[in-house]
């Protein structure tokens, strides 16, 4: 019978009253939580590596600096054929120990042969972290205050968490935290630490004034009005009154601050009406400058037809139109050479050559025109005739 055919074995079978029940293959091997009651959830333990036991908000977990690495070990009872790592949920790697240098919460899973894996174990959390880099004091408005009304300084801190703070006056402690207010003048800085290192502040000096800035007044180079493609203009400010002044520039908008437009000065590069504040800590000051936008005239053309000719004695007009706004004249060429300015789009000509023509505003000239070919003729000397 073993040659038979499967299904008829199973018919034969039934004949002779007994049920045949194919064989039972094991399963493929899967990363998937299957209980095994032969199996305890493994205990995770650190084996190795430079960390400090920390707790952010419910969890507690190993720190490590960024670059460095811990080894993880796992047991369980009765120890099982492989032990299977998860990282956030997601495997990673089989062993009793791992070397883990990621942040997130880390798991095992015992397993037998066939990849048949027990409960999850007790997470580990680990945490990654850097030393404290891009330091600086931010304050509402400028570096000062108003007689004596305490001012807030703000620790910033761009890379590195969970630092702590000490704030310096003059070199000296005189607080901690993330934020310090003050009404004392001095130079200030504040030092952040953490497990991976500590940086300090550059210097901020805060003052102490008495009035707010008054007379703000804007003005161009040039006293410009109008702003070309390309082009910079620089604005300058004034002020009647005020000391340790503070500046942002705003283009059209108070809601649209020029980033990093903090001086006196700033160069504009657009058309725009262009608002700038100055402010101490008693007050703010605004004024602003209107810049219309320009280009230079993009064509200009002559009207006339080449050539045109014209008697000894007589001249030529030559019109022109152009493609271009706040035109302010034209430059007239005879065999490439300037040899007229009008600030009207015609000229009178009394001499051959070959005309072109371009516009000008103050924003730069046209490209040159076409050209027109003008002819002076002389007449026709007087002739005699002996019969």
């Amino acid at each position: 019978m073993k040659n038979l055919h499967p299904v008829y074995f199973v018919f034969l079978s039934i004949l002779h009253g007994f049920v045949f029940a194919p064989p039972k293959y094991p399963p493929s091997p899967k990363h998937a939580i299957q209980p095994v009651a032969s199996f305890t959830a493994p205990t995770i333990s650190i084996q190795s590596g430079t960390f400090q036991t920390i707790t952010v908000g419910p969890v507690t977990g190993a720190e490590i600096c960024q670059g460095q690495s811990l080894v993880l070990e796992a047991t369980a009872s009765p120890t099982p054929f492989r032990y299977n790592w998860y990282l956030d949920a997601s495997y990673i790697g089989t062993g009793n120990t791992i070397s883990v240098n990621q942040e997130g919460d880390y798991t095992a899973r015992a397993a037998d042969a066939s990849n048949v894996e027990g409960a999850d174990s007790a997470p580990i959390t680990v945490f990654v972290n850097q030393a404290p880099a891009q330091l600086s004091i931010q304050c509402t408005g400028s570096a000062s205050f108003c007689n004596s009304t305490p001012i807030t300084l703000n620790a910033q801190l761009n890379t590195g968490q969970r630092a702590t703070y000490q704030w310096f006056l003059n070199g000296s402690p005189v607080a901690t935290g993330p934020s310090y207010s003050t009404n004392v003048a001095g130079n200030y800085t504040v030092q952040a630490t953490n497990y991976c290192g500590n940086l300090t502040s550059p210097v901020v000096t805060l003052n102490q004034v008495t009035a707010p800035p008054t007379g703000l007044s804007v003005s161009a180079a040039g006293g410009a009005t109008q702003i070309c493609s390309g082009d910079n203009i620089l604005l300058s400010t004034t002020l009647s009154s005020g000391s340790s002044v503070g500046y942002q520039w705003y283009l059209n908008s108070l809601a649209s601050p020029i980033s990093g437009a903090t001086n006196s000065t700033y160069s504009a590069t657009a058309a725009g009406n262009y608002l700038v504040q100055a402010f101490n800590g008693c007050g703010t000051v605004q004024s602003s400058y209107n810049l219309t936008g320009g280009s230079a005239p993009t064509s200009t053309t002559l009207l006339n037809t080449s050539p045109t000719l014209a008697c000894q004695g007589t001249s030529v007009v030559l019109n022109a139109t152009q493609v271009g706004a706040n035109i302010l004249g034209y430059e007239w060429y005879r065999d490439g050479v300037l040899v007229r300015n009008t600030t009207i789009s015609s000229a009178l000509f009394t001499q051959s050559g070959l005309y072109t023509v371009r516009a000008f505003n103050n924003c730069g000239p046209s490209p040159i025109s076409n050209a027109v070919t003008v002819g002076i003729v002389s007449p026709p000397q007087n002739t005699s005739f002996t019969f």
